[in-house]
């Protein structure tokens, strides 16, 4: 074995698989690789996901099949599907986990996003391991619905389970197009895409109330100063937060959220959740408040009352205890204003612009939304607005009609009582003698 990683290393060695020969190497991380290039048809270069050698030349036999199957060298119904070509439960959970995780420029999925996924191949993990899979040539339909009810009723989440499910799917079909799974397989278990839940949205009187409060307690003006800003800028808190005194370009009179490149993971790179950076005009009401901000020293734009890095999750606690519960009473008739929170600003925002007469495609761009779906999903229409809207609506001109007791000039019809219909004979008609 040693001798065969060693040689691996050097030169690589060569495998005659069933249909092609491939060449086996390892990189300097230890994973290892097959190499199907200078053939004809060209089979690429692909890793095999792990750094065992006999797990090595298994994921060798199974890509050969799936490249076979790929280039009509072999019919998949004559593709054999004992295991024993398949990737272990572990090895392809690993191999897709390093996929993902590869770095953005090529790729990969964020920071954020690679935790959950973290989070959610362990729960598969976990799954595969309890019902006994040793690899995924045994993972069918029934499994993925197993694992769907078993995890609700271990109390997760509508929102979650689907999100798993979804990330289930990629898993297979990505194992399968690598051959690391049976050729072709594609999980086509259905799971309903739960509603979103309902994110609250701040009135303009309850955002100028908070605004009033914070700016009347001594101590409070840096708060007053973020709720504005949050207010007349609809960004994330994560993009708020990072604003540095270079992002606001005064003369033009605009906010560049930016989105950098960089190392994935590291902590110090600025990313939207979109990956674009964007523009986002200065209202007037804040512009006054930037420019008393921006005399300070370079850095974040805002901060807090001693001057440090704002962190999100201080910020929540700090804005719901000190500017949100104290304007509750203010509202006794709006009992959802308690779930507000500072991500609430951003739906305020949305709502404001669209229902002022900025154009979707406008506050799709402010907003960095890529669909207008999702822009919809931020627009609220408060009570009062809606009777104001209602109200414009042009009037049926009605008019109170009086009903007569006769019905017109029709010959032959007339009506002594209501309702009492009786017919007479024309004036030149003749009674006929008794």
């Amino acid at each position: 074995m040693k001798n065969s990683k060693k040689k691996a290393r050097s030169g690589g060695m060569k495998i005659n698989a069933s249909h092609y020969e491939w060449r086996l190497f390892q990189r300097d991380n230890g994973i290892w690789y097959a190499d199907g290039r200078g053939k004809h048809p060209s089979l690429g270069k692909h890793s095999l996901a792990t750094r065992d050698c006999e797990d090595a030349r298994k994921a060798v036999t199974a890509l050969d099949q799936a490249m076979a199957i790929q280039h009509g060298l072999l019919d998949p119904r004559d593709a054999p599907n004992s295991g024993a070509e398949f990737a272990s439960i572990d090895v392809g959970i690993d191999a897709f986990r390093e996929h993902v995780g590869r770095d953005e420029a090529t790729g990969g999925v964020r920071s954020a996003t690679r935790k959950r996924y973290d989070a959610a191949l362990d729960h598969i993990r976990r799954f595969c391991h309890l019902q006994r899979l040793s690899h995924w040539g045994q993972f069918r339909e029934r499994q993925a619905d197993h694992y769907a009810t078993s995890r609700s009723k271990a109390g997760a989440k509508p929102k979650t389970v689907y999100l798993e499910l979804t990330l289930l799917k990629q898993l297979v079909k990505f194992l399968a197009e690598r051959g690391l799974a049976p050729a072709g397989w594609e999980l086509k278990t259905k799971v309903p895409k739960p509603d979103a839940s309902p994110t609250y949205c701040y009135t303009r009187q309850q955002v100028a109330a908070m605004i009033r409060h914070c700016r009347e307690v001594e101590g409070l003006e840096w708060l007053a100063d973020i709720i504005l800003g949050l207010a007349r800028t609809g960004l994330r808190i994560g993009e708020f937060v990072n604003l540095q005194a270079e992002d606001i370009d005064l003369e033009r009179q605009v906010i560049r959220v930016v989105s950098e490149n960089g190392k994935l993971g590291n902590s110090s790179i600025r990313r939207t959740k979109s990956g674009k950076s964007r523009e986002v005009p200065i209202h007037p009401e804040l512009l006054p408040v930037l420019k008393r901000l921006l005399k300070g020293s370079p850095g974040p734009v805002f901060r807090t009352a001693s001057g440090n890095q704002l962190r999100p999750d201080r910020l929540r606690e700090q804005y719901v205890k000190k500017a949100l519960v104290p304007i509750l009473d203010d509202f006794p008739n709006d009992r959802l204003l308690a779930e507000g929170r500072l991500h609430s600003f951003r739906h305020h925002f949305c709502s404001e612009a669209i229902r002022q007469g900025v154009s979707q495609q406008t506050a799709m761009a402010w907003m960095g939304h890529r669909d207008p779906a999702m822009t919809q999903h931020y627009f609220h229409l408060h009570h009062g607005d809606a009777a104001r809207e209602i109200s414009k609506l042009e009037p049926l001109q009605l008019e109170s009609v009086e009903q007569s007791n006769t019905v017109g000039n029709v010959a032959g019809v007339s009506l002594d009582e209501p309702g009492d219909l009786r017919l007479e004979p024309r004036e030149d008609e003749t009674t006929p003698e008794n």
